[in-house]
């Protein structure tokens, strides 16, 4: 299979999202922690402002990597009201209560933030399960990499084994068959709906561990039924994974010939974003995009028609990075001559809302039901916080489509949306139809 998880890699895909966060303190630890503070002796005072102290110099560092780096303040304004500049100094603001002054205390009220943004952005502090995976895609990465590992694979590897990440993380073992140990069984579900007329596939996640279970689940099917005219991806409700998933075991084993799309990446300027998109340019993604570089994102928008962008994010956007990218067929693919339809919601995430953008972009499927949630940038960076250890990751690419419709605030809009009932329904009705 020329598409592989190694090429669409970083960059759309292999840093895939683990959204399981460490759980707020309860109210009862918040409570001991006053009374101690309360009686502690000087000495024990000490040790509570020097945790928030540490916070506070953290949260500083952070909101000052953001503002150069993050291209979604208006975004996430725009859609959910939510000043993120005004947030961060009420952080600071609650970090100094002898309450709050609690370890990783910084990680809960970032946490907070993020559940109230809806992961936005992938803006949010890595936890320890969070870790794990990292560090588990990272060695695995390292293991079967033939030429060494790609400078960008090595900056996040670098930033995870930190020595301010170890404060954070040290002691947490990696298990070498962490991926194997951790497959979920009925993530993928298929039937017929009408004999030799119409199949159905639902993808609950796209789970980088599932990658190889599942792909034997959708190539028997796939190889069974040769004769369908529909095949129906149910992607609603996917809080996503890694779109190289949806690549390999749908797109790549479908298509007979390449198939091409555009979609857009702005960048802020700041450093960090520039280092990302400097290390995608050097090597990753060779195979899948065709990049010509990033260009001045003012000149962008004179010379290109983007007649749904909005010019009220231009002012802090700098750069653009088109994704020309191309997926090609699959070694063994079945030359699938009948009708794709993908099914997604607003509950459609990150890898899977990626997947539909990719779908939607080459005319692979049509998408019928409502927009999507937030895409996965191409990008995303993970930010070490010296003073706690904690490291958040957050996304630095602003997308869009090619009429400049914003992908992380908008969503991937389907060709048809659903009327009533639901879109299964709505697929089958326009099937009936003809359409």
């Amino acid at each position: 299979m020329r598409i592989s998880i190694r090429k669409l890699g970083t960059g759309l895909i292999c840093f895939a999202s683990v959204l399981l966060l460490v759980a707020c303190n309860s109210s009862s630890e918040s409570e001991q922690v006053d009374d101690n503070y309360n009686n502690e002796s000087d000495n024990g005072t000490q040790t509570i402002d020097n945790l928030i102290e540490a916070d506070r110099q953290d949260l500083e560092i952070l909101q000052v990597a953001l503002n150069e780096n993050f291209p979604l303040f208006n975004v996430i304004q725009r859609k959910h009201d939510i000043d993120l500049n005004s947030q961060f100094e009420t952080i600071y603001q609650n970090l100094g209560t002898r309450a709050s002054a609690t370890t990783r205390n910084l990680e809960t009220q970032i946490t907070n933030l993020r559940n109230r943004i809806n992961t936005i952005g992938h803006f949010f502090p890595v936890d320890d399960v969070g870790y794990t995976f990292h560090m588990a895609l990272l060695h695995r990465e390292r293991d079967e990499a033939e030429e060494g590992v790609s400078s960008i694979w090595q900056h996040y590897y670098d930033i995870l084994t930190s020595e301010a990440a170890q404060m954070r993380f040290g002691g947490i073992e990696i298990p070498y068959d962490y991926f194997e140990n951790m497959i979920m069984s009925g993530n993928v579900t298929t039937r017929i709906i009408e004999e030799n007329r119409i199949g159905y596939i639902r993808i609950q996640e796209m789970w980088i561990g599932n990658l190889e279970h599942d792909q034997n689940i959708i190539n028997d099917f796939l190889s069974q039924e040769l004769g369908l005219e529909h095949l129906i991806i149910d992607l609603r409700d996917n809080w996503g994974g890694t779109a190289a998933y949806f690549v390999d075991l749908i797109i790549a084993p479908l298509i007979s010939e390449p198939i091409r799309g555009t979609y857009y990446e702005f960048l802020t300027g700041g450093s960090e974003s520039l280092r990302l998109a400097q290390m995608t340019l050097n090597g990753v993604h060779v195979e899948s995009y065709d990049y010509a570089g990033w260009m001045s994102a003012s000149e962008f928008m004179s010379a290109n028609y983007m007649p749904y962008f909005n010019l009220d994010d231009l002012e802090n956007l700098q750069y653009v990075l088109p994704r020309n990218f191309i997926i090609r067929p699959s070694d063994n693919n079945i030359n699938f001559n009948g009708h794709v339809w993908i099914l997604i919601n607003g509950n459609t995430f990150s890898g899977a809302a990626t997947s539909a953008m990719l779908a939607k972009y080459s005319g692979f499927a049509t998408l019928v039901g409502s927009p999507t949630g937030s895409v996965f940038s191409g990008m995303s960076s993970l930010i070490p916080l010296p003073n706690t250890g904690s490291v958040v990751r957050f996304d630095v690419g602003y997308v869009t489509n090619a009429y400049g419709r914003q992908l992380q605030e908008l969503g991937v809009a389907p060709h048809y949306a659903h009327v009533g009932g639901d879109a299964l329904e709505t697929v089958l009705s326009m099937i009936e139809s003809g359409r």
